[in-house]
């Protein structure tokens, strides 16, 4: 053998017994970790593929829209005619602050 084979077989050890080390006690001084992306790689991006409704479904839910436009529109007709017939039953004027002040004057 070689001067330059032992050599390297002693560093292989050397190298081995370090992980084994460092195994043991938890950390890893020989091999830290880079934070980010190894470099050469390239990232893909990811394609979804899209969904589509059938007619029947879009039909469906254009109803149920509609349906719920028409119960809102219903209450709050039925909001706004409440709050007339109110405001005409009041026949009595509403005292305000300048009226009680004129008043008692």
């Amino acid at each position: 053998m070689a001067i330059h084979d032992i050599v390297s077989e002693i560093d292989a050890e050397i190298l081995r017994l370090q992980h084994v080390r460092s195994l043991l006690i938890g950390t890893n001084p020989v091999a830290k970790p880079k934070l980010g992306r190894p470099a050469g790689v390239k990232s893909t991006p990811k394609v979804e593929a899209k969904r589509t409704l059938s007619a029947d479904a879009r039909a469906k839910i254009a109803a149920a829209q509609k349906l719920r436009w028409a119960q809102f529109k219903k209450a709050a007709k039925k909001a706004v005619s409440k709050k007339a017939v109110t405001k005409k039953s009041s026949k009595a004027p509403k005292k305000t602050v300048a009226t009680a002040v004129a008043a008692t004057s």
